[in-house]
């Protein structure tokens, strides 16, 4: 009888307390009481947060040497699982250890994980290019004005138009970037606020379970 209350009205009741402290807390300020129940919520976010990463760095490696012990899987499988599971703790035990301002943490991130995500980004803008040439078909004037701009902006960032034309095309993409781009992500912001604001209050009213990872309504 009592697991009803335990997994639905528990968890609705933590939500809706802890959702009228932190924006109780973030409109009326100068309350010592309000503000020290606000950050001790924080901080459980932050220790649960971390739970679930340390809970992540377990299953990954746990699935990974699956994938390493089971002799059916391809070598490459294998390798490249024995790859991860090598980076993946050596970043870990380091970063617990000194920190994400440690000299050899710092080095790790400037000069191998920035390096290789640059080059993962250059490695797939040709088939994010191919894609988009596959995939936009003109078949209204909203998706023709649409692709205009996105090839305004493939060809302004591409060095040997502004080598041979000058940096007008540039400039004239950086103008639709900053202005016209601009202003409609502020409205899909607005909007995507409200959108946030409204499933807040229903998960508040317990009429949105999908917050808490139930499912909707």
């Amino acid at each position: 009888m009592a697991m009803p209350y335990v997994s639905r009205r528990l968890p609705l009741a933590v939500l809706f307390i802890t959702t009228v402290i932190t924006i109780a807390n973030y409109f009326l300020r100068g309350s010592p009481e309000l503000s020290n129940s606000a950050k001790m919520l924080n901080n459980w976010a932050v220790v649960l947060f971390a739970f679930a990463l340390a809970v992540g760095v377990v299953q990954l490696t746990v699935l990974r040497a699956r994938w390493v012990m089971n002799p059916k899987e391809s070598s490459r499988r294998r390798i490249l699982s024995v790859l991860f599971l090598v980076e993946m703790w050596v970043i870990t035990i380091i970063g617990v250890i000194q920190g994400s301002r440690g000299a050899e943490f710092s080095w790790i991130s400037r000069n191998i994980y920035t390096t290789l995500n640059g080059a993962q980004y250059g490695m797939i803008g040709f088939y994010i290019t191919l894609a988009c040439y596959k995939t936009m078909k003109v078949r209204r004037w909203d998706i023709a004005l649409f692709t205009i701009v996105c090839w305004i902006h493939l060809v302004a960032n591409t060095p040997l138009v502004s080598y041979f034309i000058g940096y007008g095309w540039f400039n004239f993409s950086q103008w639709i970037y900053f202005w016209p781009s601009t202003a409609g992500g502020k409205a899909l912001a607005m909007i995507a606020a409200l959108g946030m604001v409204s499933v807040g209050v229903r998960g508040m009213l317990g009429m949105e379970r999908g917050v808490l990872g139930g499912g909707g309504g």
